[in-house]
């Protein structure tokens, strides 16, 4: 059986971010990982230069957090996480057999004409993964790093309530 690729139109809640993406989406994945939980984001998976995004790059805002090797890109304005570049493999999913991705990670909620319903959802279990090998959750937590100091956050703060 061939693979029907074809192109997506995307975008946030807002529509300040569009992108375009071409794929054969035979299913998204649902992590429960921290955030992925939180978000509720259904992803599939693309080659690199499978996204095309029709927007400036300063348009989008960058999330990393815990190794900051994934980089999730969001809208400033609406919140909403169209796309990201996963994480690297962690030395025990490398023992697990994981292969490194270099690619995207489409959020297929934000894709048009896209029937979720009728596509198959992948479980992926990245609250199994540890970020830090041997430290405690607790432990975990003092290592991460925000992405914004707070004076940055401020100035974010203060131009979005103007």
């Amino acid at each position: 059986m061939l693979c029907a690729v074809k192109t997506y139109q995307g975008s946030c809640h807002c529509g300040r971010i569009r992108f375009e993406v071409d794929g054969d989406i035979d299913h998204v994945r649902s992590c429960d990982c921290s955030i992925c939980q939180r978000r509720g984001a259904l992803n599939h998976r693309v080659a690199k230069e499978s996204l095309r995004l029709l927007v400036p790059w300063s348009d989008l805002t960058l999330y990393q957090w815990g190794s900051r090797t994934a980089k999730d890109y969001f809208c400033p304005v609406c919140g909403i996480l169209p796309f990201r570049r996963p994480s690297d493999p962690t030395a025990q999913e490398l023992r697990e057999g994981v292969e490194p991705f270099d690619g995207w990670a489409v959020n297929a909620r934000c894709l048009e004409g896209l029937d979720l319903d009728a596509i198959p959802v992948k479980k992926i279990h990245g609250s199994r993964i540890e970020l830090l090998e041997g430290l405690s959750r607790g432990e975990r937590a003092v290592h991460e790093e925000r992405t914004y100091s707070q004076s940055e956050t401020r100035k974010k703060l203060g131009k979005w309530l103007r």
